[in-house]
């Protein structure tokens, strides 16, 4: 169906003038398909090719008194606020300071040490932490070397049955 004329079905008098960009001009069709067609969204968005999620989206906005609704306002994604980072620095120094002593464990184990000397700390602020501070270049941690083993031959290196954790730490539930 094209929009020849200068009425919509079920709305008053709307005169479609060059004032409209060629999207919103598609759009208007997409509305007036819709209501000419008994309101059936599915046939509509069949009959365009657009997906359910962009018909939608354009009918709720759509408002037959004011056709600079179907207009793209180019609204932005970015968000309008950044929450900052609300760790206090003497615990981002507490942390550094603990991780440069233990550089190879976790934050799991980390957090231990941290509760034992009395800051609350939640393992997971703990390991947004320390990648703030490595990606900021302020935790200096060693190169990783890798072990090289002689193997016997014939005979494989049995691998640990569990890595040992401090008191304190549960393990995750099996499932």
């Amino acid at each position: 169906m094209q929009i020849t004329s200068s009425r919509l079905p079920q709305a008053r008098r709307i005169r479609v003038g060059a004032s409209l960009s060629r999207e919103a001009r598609l759009r208007l069709r997409w509305m007036a398909y819709y209501l000419a067609h008994g309101r059936n969204a599915r046939k509509t968005y069949e009959h365009f090719g657009i997906s359910s999620a962009t018909f939608y989206r354009w009918w709720h906005r759509y408002d037959p008194r004011r056709l600079q609704s179907l207009e793209d306002d180019r609204r932005t994604r970015r968000p309008r606020r950044v929450r900052l980072p609300q760790t206090p620095p003497d615990l981002v120094a507490a942390i550094r300071r603990v991780r440069e002593a233990y550089p190879r464990w976790g934050k799991i184990k980390l957090a231990v040490l941290l509760r034992r000397e009395g800051w609350t700390v939640s393992v997971s602020t703990l390991g947004r932490t320390l990648a703030r501070l490595r990606v900021r270049g302020r935790l200096h941690e060693p190169p990783v070397v890798v072990a090289q083993v002689k193997r016997q031959k014939g005979r494989r290196r049995r691998r640990p049955y569990a890595r040992r954790k401090p008191v304190g730490v549960r393990a995750p539930p099996a499932g």
